[in-house]
């Protein structure tokens, strides 16, 4: 029952985002059918996701992240005072100035947030594990990740090292991002799975072609236990996971 309903809300979810793209229509087809197969059984994906991130990392010799409960108070605290200050010197110094020019503030509060989030960003990926876990060690990251020495040093001088190191970059990057798609697949996918998929996109396409969103979403849960109960239970000897 609990599957039913969830193949009727996502192929109306999914009708409806058909029917407002019009052209695109397949857009809506391809999004019910993602949002099937991940909502499937959602939270094996997300022990999937940390299996198959830490089994990446030993093949692609990356060292696993883990994060010291202290440690991650420490820089909490330290991150969001320095954003905090630097926030309030770039809100003191210029936005009193774009205000003045007529600038739209919703504007200026996106400019600040993009700056603020990654900051944020960069602490939290600091945060990697060490043999001297320790406030010296801590304070040493804070120096060059810290937002406001960030921005002003460490980032220019990262970005310097990405461009002589595209090469070597980009190769990391792909095998690291290949082999952790790859081994998510490995981990999450079932027949199962694949065909909730399948029948949510059917019930989008019928959605779609019907015109009406609360057809499509009933298409697709009734097609889901048709699929299931006559094909995949009786035929292909599948399990609910």
């Amino acid at each position: 029952m609990q599957r039913f309903l969830m193949a009727c809300a996502l192929s109306f979810i999914g009708s409806l985002v058909s029917l407002e793209l019009g052209a695109y229509w397949w857009a809506g087809l391809a999004l019910g059918f993602v949002a099937g197969y991940i909502g499937y059984d959602a939270r094996s994906i997300v022990s999937a996701i940390s299996l198959a991130f830490t089994e990446t990392c030993k093949k692609v010799s990356m060292p696993s992240v883990h994060i010291p409960k202290e440690r991650a108070k420490l820089m909490f605290y330290g991150f969001g005072a320095g954003a905090s200050a630097m926030m309030t010197a770039m809100l003191t110094f210029f936005g009193c100035g774009f205000l003045s020019e007529g600038v739209n503030p919703f504007l200026c509060a996106s400019y600040f947030t993009a700056v603020a989030i990654p900051s944020l960003i960069c602490g939290l990926l600091c945060m990697v594990p060490s043999e001297a876990n320790n406030l010296e060690h801590a304070s040493k990251i804070i120096k060059v990740a810290h937002p406001i020495p960030f921005f002003c040093w460490t980032l220019p001088r990262g970005i310097i090292w990405v461009i002589v190191r595209i090469p070597t970059a980009v190769a990391i990057a792909y095998r690291f991002c290949a082999t952790f798609i790859c081994t998510t697949f490995k981990y999450v996918h079932s027949n199962a799975r694949l065909l909730f998929g399948i029948d949510v996109a059917i019930g989008v396409a019928v959605g779609h072609y019907t015109g009406s969103a609360l057809l499509g979403g009933l298409a697709g849960g009734a097609w889901w236990l048709l699929d299931w109960h006559l094909i995949s239970v009786k035929v292909m000897g599948l399990k609910a996971a």
